[in-house]
């Protein structure tokens, strides 16, 4: 409710004889209180609850969207944390393939320039090491900010990266985006500019202000009540810019929120087919590319121990193999990455749609 006002006036006091002084004052002490006609305060109300409600929707939008940087950080820690083992491995063998090549040139069965081949092999993958290193190390660091660490306070985390489920279809999926609360908080948006509408069209109507008070009259030593009522003309404001204001910012809502659902819609899209895509591409990696790999890998491997391939051999069907490796991790990666994009995107967990 708008708050009383209080009034206190004094009058014929201070001026030429006969007036000087207080002996001929009048002292006036009321209190006025606006009424407000139309259902302004109903309206005013019922648009600052409104406003509670769009903000527990941007509550929930923000929320959704932490947790999906908190798993996309996450999974980028697990994915460096492979590609660094995997790394670390690929030395293990390159300082191995060195040693049994060193001892093969001392013996008389290889050229020395085999040895510099394993050298300049082994200091590459040192390099790639040291770059994974450092992805790791930012990838922690990234993940530490997503609850406001300054740095991380964690060596490492646990997860499985492998821990993928089927893609449910685009339909289901694209059903969901009512439950977005950049979407779902667009009804409410709306329901509010129609209040401030009806608000500001209420506030045409002029409110009365009634008041009423005591007066003491000090020339006839008399005191008497006091009444008053006083009523705005609306001739010159009629609240018209405000109204013609909050209607447009009704149209405009409308467009808002369908901008909003096409963005979205595009986002999900796009986020859903890179999703599918990664999927094949793991299941064909891991069912094909990467056991062809291996055994090409342990064939030539054997071969070169007999004598049979060379060391040009062995080290490409090693890239191959660890290059395939370093792809599936990307790929996962990916996948949980996009995963995460679509769950924010529709507010629900795609292994439920199974």
């Amino acid at each position: 409710m708008p708050n009383p006002e209080i009034n206190v006036e004094i009058e014929n006091f201070g001026g030429s004889v006969p007036l000087r002084g207080f002996n001929e004052s009048e002292l006036t002490l009321s209190v006025g209180q606006l009424i407000e006609l139309g259902g302004k305060r109903s309206k005013r109300t019922e648009v600052a609850a409104l406003n509670s409600d769009l903000a527990a929707w941007d509550y929930e939008a923000t929320k959704l969207f932490v947790f999906s940087e908190v798993v996309k950080s996450f999974n980028a820690v697990l994915a460096a944390q492979e590609k660094k083992s995997l790394q670390s491995e690929i030395i293990d063998i390159a300082e191995q393939f060195l040693q049994r090549i060193e001892y093969r040139v001392k013996a008389g069965n290889l050229s020395p320039a085999e040895t510099a081949r394993a050298r300049v092999e082994l200091s590459s993958n040192r390099i790639l090491l040291q770059a994974a290193q450092r992805e790791l190390a930012s990838a922690r660091y990234r993940l530490a900010a997503t609850w406001g660490g300054e740095k991380p306070s964690f060596d490492s985390v646990n997860g499985d990266l492998n821990a993928i489920v089927s893609i449910p279809p685009f339909e289901s999926v694209l059903n969901l985006i009512s439950q977005n609360p950049q979407v779902a908080r667009w009804a409410v948006e709306m329901q509010m500019r129609e209040q401030e509408l009806q608000l500001a069209k209420a506030n045409r109507m002029p409110d009365p202000t009634i008041a009423g008070g005591y007066r003491r009259l000090n020339d006839v030593h008399a005191s008497a009540f006091v009444m008053s009522l006083s009523l705005p003309l609306q001739i010159f404001n009629r609240n018209q810019g405000n109204i013609e204001r909050a209607k447009l910012r009704t149209r405009q809502a409308k467009y808002q929120k369908q901008a909003i659902e096409l963005d979205i819609k595009v986002r999900l899209t796009e986020s859903y087919n890179r999703l599918a895509s990664v999927y094949e591409e793991i299941q064909t990696l891991k069912t094909d590319i990467l056991v062809q790999a291996e055994s090409a890998y342990q064939t030539i491997n054997q071969g070169y121990n007999m004598g049979k391939f060379s060391f040009l051999d062995l080290l490409d069907a090693q890239r191959t193999l660890f290059d395939v490796r370093s792809r599936y991790l990307d790929a996962l990666r990916e996948y949980h990455y996009q995963r995460a994009e679509i769950e924010k995107l529709v507010g629900q967990d795609l292994s439920s749609l199974r």
